[in-house]
């Protein structure tokens, strides 16, 4: 799920998420109900190393069963939801070169983190044939890490779910083997 801005108006060069975020005050005006929620997701992702233009940004990723849980919460119960906005938090705000310490420390090795420069990184989408929204999307997002704009953190998880959301280390607790690299038949 996207990331949602800061200041729309300032990011909103992000045409990805920029237009749902544009919509959702007009369709409130027009009297449609609505409930935005807007979650920093940490998907469950096999890795050795992390390559990202992110620098020392920090951001306070949300576990991709948190943000279930705080759908389906709001979906079993919308009427107190509706009209409002959620800018769903996890439990920490890191740089990635954090969050693979949290990693190593929980899986038992080394996984590492290395800022790449943005333009290799662009290169990299374009090679993998990525429609050209999502590569302006990853884009802005990596540049937005680098100002430190997804550094933030709000208790809006807890308010909803009516428990705080779990940990990078739970979260690779949870799916250790998801993480652990397979041998192949032939080694």
């Amino acid at each position: 799920m996207a990331v949602m801005p800061l200041d729309v108006l300032h990011d909103a060069e992000d045409r990805g998420m920029s237009s749902s975020v544009l919509h959702a005050p007009a369709m409130n005006l027009e009297m449609i109900t609505t409930i935005n929620v807007a979650p920093v997701s940490m998907a469950l992702v096999p890795l050795r190393s992390a390559l990202l233009p992110f620098a020392d940004g920090k951001t306070a990723l949300l576990a991709d069963a948190d943000v279930g849980a705080a759908a389906a919460t709001v979906l079993a119960n919308p009427e107190p939801h509706i009209g409002k906005f959620y800018d769903l938090t996890g439990l920490q705000s890191l740089t990635m070169a954090q969050y693979a310490q949290e990693f190593s420390g929980v899986l038992g090795r080394t996984i590492q983190y290395f800022n790449v420069p943005p333009q290799s990184w662009e290169a990299n989408l374009r090679e993998a044939r990525l429609p050209e929204h999502l590569i302006a999307h990853l884009n802005t997002m990596g540049q937005l890490n680098r100002d430190n704009r997804y550094d933030r953190m709000n208790d809006s998880f807890q308010q909803v779910v009516g428990r705080a959301p779990i940990s990078a280390a739970e979260f690779a607790r949870r799916h250790a083997a998801a993480f652990t690299p397979q041998t192949r038949a032939s080694e």
